[in-house]
């Protein structure tokens, strides 16, 4: 009898683990749900981008001469004004920001960037007659695209025009360069690639995106320059000149190398200056400035002020008395250059004719008065076109247009007339600026309510009991995916926003429908308040500017209450026992616990070293050398740095790979242990020869070829071990039996092995050696190990060696926070079903882990302080900016991914505990592929939380760029603030979504090994 019930629980077991296989097979429902719900919020935020996000609708129409009606261009041979000068020189210097041309004869501690471009300080000495210098304004945002637009149309950007600094050269407006073109210029064009579209005839333009690279595209002028300028055969030569620039991005412009390259520029502007004739025109200007890191893309005063230097011997200006430059909008340049050349002003245009410098040969009828009227002229058959097709303009102020315009007409007296042009013209353009800042409140108010809508539809698709499934309600969820994307994709096809309200409407009546369910969570109040505070932060400009130390506050407050939290239940469950000798029972384990908790906040504190200064705050050391290239430092900090930077690759790697052996994970020889053991080795080596190279200030071509390639080969390694891994992502190890093993083929496997397991029990020799499994109670948590381990070296390289520790020191703060959790699960569960229960207090630690992981790393939520290097490691410039546009994305958000191991942060590591729930603290792991479904199911509650709280957060945010859309500073931080939550969030969703599928083909995998096993033993 006892022989029949063992083979019955044997049996029994054959039968779980062929339900486990079968449950397995499903989990794609487990993934349908959470990718659903994801889809689900981006659509959200994708219809209140639409709304909020500002964009401007440009005009075809092109400029013509029959546009400009004035008496003395009819008793000259064209229908434009005269031009002045038969040919121009354009030479536009990248980030030549206004103080790196002022020479101060009195300074005495002169900086690297003071004093070094001299030129232009000596023509206006010597032929002040001749020339012009003006401070030159552009307008946010400061990236090169943007100017360029700016500089050749004189139209206004707007915030949205930012994305697409890296992908697109096409200027779909009436442009200076069109005009010049249309009537017969011819054009030369120099350096930089960006203008590769405008210019369909002679050019030498070369590969600009590269930072690191100083010389390519100013040499590449330099060959070529001065011989151009010595032919005859042009009308205009623009030369764009990009090595201050990148010497900025790569070094700051405190730095020798900056140095060097102003003084590169001021010898060209002698060399140009000196080869000019009386009727070729000189321009030298500035399309954006920089910040005290090199950095631009904002609206500071080192952003937004530039120079601008007119020059010509041809040139006989009124001699300027004041000591001080006029200021001028960079827009102001387009109708200033169109009638000096004699073309029309572009269609489009909004600035105004820059007056000092308007100078007609007198034996023309023309002056400047006529001009600003053709100036006049253009602007208002602009704004008349754009209300005919948007009628947007503001009543009143339209209305102040039309009497300004009316006015103009009728004043016969030049000066009167000046006067009235010159404020229709500030007037058109404040207008415009206020207008192109209109959002559309429609779609605003669909995304946000489909935004909310979504967020509680997370809540009701979980069961409301333990007894039902997390996916009990799928077939209606799926159902509503394909209902909202219908009509989402239908409302952007047809344009008609209506659409999305439907969407809208049917998120609300599935929640009316569905709203009964409950939330099977531990709740806990001070982690609910923790979360409504940093979301409900959003609010405050001073909280976003201060956000990163903020953070860090919250983090070490919160990690210390949930301790002190446990610390006080055991005194009070110690003080009802009256047990007062609470010290003496202090046991080791709480004693682990302490130190766990000391640890994280030293990690944390630490980490504060790698923060990045916002421009806001005045009261940061900007001078921190460790977002400073290795190559940009002072030789004597050179070893200390690439030392530093070593021990913390060698730590990354090391650490994991010792763990794993102590748990018995790397013993074998397949394949993908030898991936574990030799892979990031090999990563390592080609990061520190990397390093080596970069410390180099100048590197040979094939050397710096070699260089590039480097950073590749980290990047393919990770791409084929985690391709490998995920095929085989077993790590455990079975001794080898010297028994032998009875195969089963050819019948059905149940009445086999059934009559296998009568026999075995009817035998007298049943007895057997047990297995021994190396890593088995370690087999979920050491593939993931693993893979963070071979995706954490790519982020190294990528965010630099200066920031490398900084990874690291985040990387132990959240192997930290696992094993502190791990204690606190073991001593709050009472049994396996408790214990597998997602905790709500340990999801809201790992949210605030990947917001501070952000920071920590150096990244802030603005523009300017972008880690353009990243976008540079591993790429040589050339080819399509995917790539770096995908490894800048890379670097920015990838310790977001390290921070989030979700499937280790509820029972790991496996630790013995003298409360033991049958065998659970020796089995460690195992208990997930023993309770398949319920492993999924948490994992599914974990990830769909988690995302909630991401997306709460940036929801949140998207509440408080509606309201303050208006206040002064939403397009310097709530709007950059908000974009970068949202791009945080796609990331994290996907983040989330490899994870999980990683994480259920470890289980499968398991339960097949343990499946194959199982028949294997029981055949024998």
């Amino acid at each position: 009898m006892q022989e029949i019930k063992e083979i019955l629980k044997l049996y029994k077991l054959l039968l779980t683990v062929l339900y486990s296989r079968m449950f397995c097979k499903n989990f794609w429902k487990y993934f349908c749900l959470v990718f659903i719900v994801l889809e689900l919020i981006v659509i959200s935020i994708h219809i209140f981008s639409q709304g909020f996000l500002l964009t401007r609708d440009t005009i075809a129409n092109k400029s013509k001469c029959t546009d400009f009606d004035r008496s003395c261009t009819k008793s000259i041979e064209t229908c434009i004004l005269p031009k002045k000068f038969n040919k121009t020189i354009l030479l536009i210097v990248d980030a030549l920001r206004y103080d790196f041309v002022i020479y101060d004869e009195k300074l005495k501690n002169e900086l690297y960037y003071q004093n070094k471009i001299r030129v232009i300080s000596e023509i206006l000495k010597v032929h002040p007659r001749k020339s012009r210098l003006f401070k030159f304004i552009a307008d946010p945002p400061t990236t090169t695209m943007q100017r360029l637009k700016g500089l050749t149309t004189g139209s206004l950007p707007t915030f949205i025009d930012a994305s697409h600094n890296f992908a697109s050269s096409e200027i779909s407006e009436d442009n200076l360069i069109d005009q010049l073109k249309n009537h017969n210029k011819k054009i030369v064009a120099l350096g930089d690639d960006t203008w590769g579209d405008l210019f369909p005839e002679r050019s030498f333009l070369f590969p600009s995106f590269n930072v690191m690279d100083l010389d390519t595209v100013d040499n590449g002028i330099l060959g070529h320059i001065y011989e151009e300028i010595k032919n005859k055969d042009w009308d205009v030569i623009i030369a764009h000149f990009l090595g201050i620039d990148h010497c900025g991005h790569r070094y700051g412009p405190s730095n020798l190398h900056m140095a060097s390259k102003l003084e590169q520029m001021d010898a060209v502007l002698r060399n140009v200056s000196g080869l000019i004739s009386e009727d070729t025109l000189l321009v030298v200007m500035g399309d954006h400035g920089m910040t005290a890191t090199g950095d631009h893309g904002g609206d500071s005063k080192d952003e937004v002020e530039t120079v601008l230097f007119f020059y010509s011997p041809g040139f006989d200006l009124p001699v300027k008395n004041s000591k001080t430059f006029s200021s001028v909008s960079q827009i102001d340049l387009v109708p200033t250059l169109a009638s000096l050349l004699g073309v029309p002003i572009p269609y489009s245009n909004l600035g105004k004719i820059i007056d000092e410098v308007m100078q007609f040969d007198r034996t023309t009828p023309c002056s400047y008065d006529d001009a600003l009227f053709m100036n006049y002229q253009q602007v208002s058959n602009y704004l008349k076109a754009y209300q005919e097709m948007r009628n947007e303009f503001p009543e009143s102020v339209w209305s102040e247009l039309k009497s300004l315009s009316s006015s103009v007409e009728k004043v016969d007296e030049a000066k009167g007339r000046e006067i009235q042009i010159v404020n229709f013209l500030n007037l058109a353009k404040s207008m415009c600026e206020e207008i192109w800042a209109k959002f559309n409140i429609s779609l605003i108010i669909i995304g946000l309510l489909c935004f909310a809508f979504v967020l509680v539809i997370v809540g009701i698709t979980l069961p409301k009991s333990k007894s039902e499934s997390i996916v009990h309600s799928l077939r209606y969820i799926i159902v509503l995916f394909l209902i909202c994307n219908t009509f989402y994709g239908i409302s952007f096809l047809v344009f008609d926003i209506r659409l999305n309200l439907i969407t809208c409407v049917v998120l609300l009546l599935y929640i009316f429908y569905f709203f009964n369910a409950s939330l099977p969570l531990r709740w806990n109040a001070f982690s609910v308040i923790t979360v409504l505070l940093i979301s409900s932060g959003t609010f405050s400009n001073s909280f976003v500017v201060m956000e990163d130390v903020v953070i860090v506050f919250i983090c070490i407050s919160f990690t210390t209450l949930v301790a002190c939290n446990v610390f006080y239940k055991k005194l009070k469950t110690r003080v009802k026992s009256k047990n007062l000798k609470w010290f003496s029972s202090f046991s080791k384990w709480d004693f682990l616990l302490l130190c766990c908790l000391i640890s994280i906040i030293f990690c944390l504190r630490m980490s504060r070293i790698f923060l990045k200064c916002r421009e806001e705050q005045h009261w940061c050391d900007t001078s921190s050398l460790v977002h400073v290239s290795l190559n940009g430092l002072p030789r004597e900090f050179h070893n200390a740095r690439y030392f530093t930077s070593l021990i913390s690759l060698v730590t990354v790697i090391f650490f994991p790979q010792k763990y794993l052996q102590r748990c018995g994970n790397l013993n074998g020889y397949d394949i993908n242990i030898v991936i574990a053991k030799c892979f990031p080795i090999l990563s390592g080596l080609l990061i520190s020869a990397y390093w080596a190279l970069q410390s180099v200030p100048s590197i040979p071509g094939n050397i710096a070829r070699i260089a590039v390639h480097l950073p590749q080969l980290v990047y393919l390694i990770m791409f084929v071990g985690i391709l490998l891994i995920c095929y085989n992502p077993l790590f455990v190890y079975i001794l080898p039996s010297s028994e032998s093993v009875v195969e089963t083929a050819g019948t059905p496997v149940i009445p086999q092995l059934f009559m296998k397991l009568k026999k075995t029990y009817e035998s007298k020799s049943r007895s057997r050696k047990a297995p021994v499994v190396y890593g088995l109670a370690t087999s979920v948590s050491a593939p993931l190990v693993i893979l963070i381990s071979l995706i954490s070296l790519p982020v190294v390289v990528i965010t630099g060696d200066g920031v490398a520790p900084g990874v690291i020191l985040l990387m132990f703060t959240g192997v930290l926070t696992a094993v502190f959790y791990s204690f606190i699960f073991w001593d709050i569960a009472t049994d396996n079903e408790t214990l597998l229960l997602p905790n709500w207090t340990s999801i809201v630690t790992w949210f605030l882990l990947s917001i501070y992981g952000f920071f920590a790393t150096g990244h802030q939520a603005t523009f300017p302080t972008l880690n353009w290097n990243a976008a540079f490691v591993g790429y040589d410039g050339t080819g399509t900016y995917l790539i770096p546009s995908l490894l800048l994305l890379f670097g920015i958000s990838l310790p977001l991914l390290i921070t989030i191991p979700l499937s280790l942060s509820f029972l790991w590591p496996p630790i013995k505990r003298e409360k033991d729930f049958g065998e659970t603290g020796t089995r460690g792991e195992y208990l997930l592929v023993e309770r398949p479904k319920e492993a999924k199911e948490t994992l599914t509650y974990m990830a769909i939380f988690y995302i909630l709280l991401h997306s709460f957060k940036v929801f949140m945010s998207c509440v408080a760029s509606f309201i303050l859309r208006r206040h002064l500073m939403v397009w310097k931080i709530f709007a950059p603030h908000f974009i970068f939550e949202a791009v945080g969030l796609g990331v994290t969703l996907l983040a989330v979504l490899a994870g999980l599928l990683f994480t259920f083909r470890v289980l499968s995998a398991l339960e097949s090994w343990i499946y194959k096993y199982l028949l294997l033993t029981v055949g024998s």
